[in-house]
């Protein structure tokens, strides 16, 4: 019966027992146990948690319990514990009770009960648009299935960020709903490395008037400044840094450089020791303003020669830089006059005298210290 740690001794000299009487003589000794609790007690742990989630609950010792089962809502799991006073649990997807009974060696008490509120973790769902960027490019990344949002690396925050990666990077988010309850979801940017270009030239340096190509190399096409034509002659007009804008086949785009120096032609002229000559004599004929001059006529430039006939002669003058420009001079070849020699007679006696005169010319010189008839 009820009553705790008491005993009772009576006489009974003999007789024989059967289940729960005893008849006859001897001594009986009766000993009374602490009555059964009606609960265990209270419960101590979370009484929410997310689904997924773990915990640990537990209750006081009750002194005379043998062990203590526990029970947890459907869908979730006691992972450890049970028998004892603590559990650790693994929440499923639906709130109910926790609860624990305790048993004595004369019976089970009552249970002791938690409500456990499960929340539901969201089902988040990252994506990055691009997808794939070209070198220093831009994704914009977006999330969705929670209220708030945590992306790392970075440890940006909002449903939508725009991100600008070095390397291929994957992102992970983390969304947590409204009931505090989170999940993660991992989304990646590849980053595609830009075109190695390189702008090349025909010639580092041309003359004025010279033609030169220019061509873009390690990309699929490529754009110029400047009304440059990739792979097509022009002329420049002054010294120029020209850029090369290179395209892959993946859309990614890198530049390069190159200078074309324009050189000016030298300023050539043309010299001559006489303008005009009599046939017969000779003239030099020299090149200026360049370093080294090519005649044409078969003249040397600065040798004397003998000209046959008024010609006009050109020299061609190339500076250090390779430029070449030309000049011309005219050198006239005048035709000697037809002189005559007349006499007033052609044979006199020894003291006549006799009259000279020279024709066909201008002046006159005679030799002997005659002097010419008309001066």
């Amino acid at each position: 019966g009820g009553g705790g740690g008491s005993s009772y001794t009576g006489g009974v000299t003999s007789g024989s027992s059967t289940p729960a009487t005893w008849s006859g003589d001897g001594q009986v000794t009766i000993t009374y146990v602490s009555s059964v609790p009606s609960v265990p007690g209270v419960i101590t742990g979370n009484a929410s948690m997310c689904a997924n989630a773990s915990g640990n609950y537990s209750i006081v010792p009750i002194p005379g319990a043998t062990t203590y089962t526990w029970a947890v809502p459907p869908g979730s799991i006691i992972n450890s514990g049970q028998g004892t006073t603590s559990i650790n649990l693994t929440a499923g997807n639906t709130s109910g009770n926790i609860s624990v009974t305790a048993t004595f060696s004369c019976g089970t008490s009552g249970p002791s009960t938690l409500m456990l509120t499960i929340g539901l973790v969201p089902v988040i769902v990252a994506s990055s648009n691009p997808a794939s960027v070209c070198s220093g490019g831009t994704s914009t990344l977006t999330a969705s299935g929670g209220s708030t949002y945590t992306w790392m690396p970075g440890n940006l925050t909002g449903a939508s960020v725009v991100v600008a990666p070095l390397i291929t990077t994957t992102y992970t988010v983390t969304g947590t709903n409204a009931q505090g309850c989170s999940n993660t979801a991992m989304t990646t940017v590849t980053v595609i490395p830009s075109p190695v270009v390189t702008a090349n030239s025909t010639a580092a340096s041309v003359c004025a008037g010279g033609s030169v190509t220019l061509t873009g190399s390690g990309a699929s096409t490529y754009t110029w400044d400047n009304n440059v034509i990739n792979a097509v002659s022009f002329v420049p007009t002054a010294t120029t840094t020209y850029m090369v804008t290179g395209t892959d086949s993946n859309g990614c785009t890198n530049t390069a450089t190159i200078t074309v120096t324009v050189n000016p032609l030298p300023i050539v002229t043309a010299n001559s020791s006489a303008a005009s000559v009599c046939a017969g004599a000779g003239v030099t004929l020299t090149g200026g303003g360049a370093s080294t001059y090519t005649w044409n006529n078969n003249v040397i430039d600065a040798i004397s020669f003998v000209p046959t006939a008024t010609t006009t002669y050109m020299v061609t003058g190339t500076d250090s830089n390779g430029c070449v420009n030309t000049a011309t001079t005219t050198v006239i070849v005048n035709p000697l006059p037809v002189v005559t020699a007349t006499s007033s007679a052609a044979s006199v006696c020894t003291g006549g005298s006799v009259i000279l005169t020279g024709g066909g010319a201008s002046t006159y010189t005679w030799n002997n210290n005659v002097m010419n008839a008309f001066p």
